[in-house]
Order: C-alpha cells, then structure tokens, then sequence
C-alpha cells in the first residue's frame, strides 16, 4: 500500500509585498480608488492615506511633512468635487444605524470612529431620530428587539415553558436590550410589542 503525501493544514500566505514609493500622483490615485469603492469622509480618508504614506516611507524614505501636503491636496480637490461630503455621510450612517435599532449613543461614537467633526454629529443624530425622539428611540429599540428575536419576536420552539424559566428569559432580555443603550421604559415597551 503507498503512503499518500500528506496535506498541509493551512494554505501558505503569501509574502506582503514592500510598498511602492510614495508620490504626488500616487497618493491621487489612491485617493480616487477609495472613493469610488467605500463612502467616507475628510477626516477618515485622511487617516488612510496617511497610513499609506507612512508605510512607504518606512520602506523607501522620505519626507512626511511633503506626503502630509499631497494627502491634504488630495482630500480638499475630492471635497471640492463633491465626492466627499462629511454631513451627507453622517446623515446616512445615522440613519442607516438607527434603522438597525442603534441608540444616539453608539450613532455619536460610530460617526466619531468615522472621523465626522462634532457639530456635524450632533446634527446628523438630530436630524435621524426625527420630531419627536421618544418614538424614534422606541422604533430604534423595536428594531433591536426584532433584529435579535427576543421577547415576542423569539421563535416559538425557543420559548420556555416553566414560569420561572419563563420569567428569568424575560429578565435577560430587558437586560440585553437595556445594555443596548436603551431607557428602560423604552426597553420594556419594546419587549411588550406585539408580533405582526
């Protein structure tokens, strides 16, 4: 019987290849390419590029304070274009996040990450929750509750039978959505939705 060569447990990676040198042009390009593939903003933007620049110059030398000038040129010829708007991101990540049953909180400290200037912040999380904010924070916190099938949204088969059990579920859910960031009125109104 021949042995049968054996397999190796993982794939080799392949070797990261060395930065290429970093010019005017290049950080342009680079610039335009991440852009057109993902929405962002000035401040975030500028951290990637930056991020570049900094690698290439570890491998190649060079002058930060020259790379610093082409990302910033870079960034304000995008911004005058338009394709880079830090209040229209905000607004969209905004809404988008309390869609998905994100509290003003965790909005604030997702634009922040983002590099979106405060004002701006304030202004887009202003703006998403609508007129009145109890009841976008409600519909934020029912989304949460149905996006993570708990209280009436739980499938059936998943529902306890014994009273106690029954309660101590109940308990760890208002607790999960309170976690969330929610008001606890806010939370146990949630919970008592009905299940269309």
């Amino acid at each position: 019987m021949e042995k049968q060569a054996e397999k190796p447990d993982s794939t080799p990676r392949r070797k990261r290849q060395p930065p290429r040198k970093m010019t005017r042009e290049r950080v342009f390009n680079i610039a335009k390419f991440h852009v057109e593939r993902f929405s962002t903003t000035t401040g975030h933007l500028r951290t990637v590029l930056m991020r570049r620049c900094d690698r290439a110059l570890h491998v190649h030398g060079g002058d930060r304070a020259e790379a610093a000038a082409w990302v910033d040129e870079a960034v304000q010829s995008l911004v005058r274009a338009g394709a880079i708007d830090d209040a229209r991101f905000a607004l969209a990540k905004a809404q988008a996040l309390r869609g998905r049953g994100r509290t003003a909180g965790r909005i604030k400290v997702a634009l922040m990450t983002k590099g979106v200037p405060r004002e701006l912040i304030d202004q887009a999380v202003a703006d998403s929750s609508g007129p009145d904010d109890d009841e976008a924070a409600y519909a934020s916190a029912l989304a949460y509750v149905r996006r993570r099938r708990l209280g009436p949204f739980r499938p059936k088969d998943r529902i306890k039978s014994d009273p106690k059990e029954l309660r101590n579920q109940a308990q760890k859910d208002l607790a999960a959505v309170v976690r969330a960031g929610f008001a606890f009125d806010i939370a146990r109104r949630a919970l008592k939705a009905d299940d269309d």
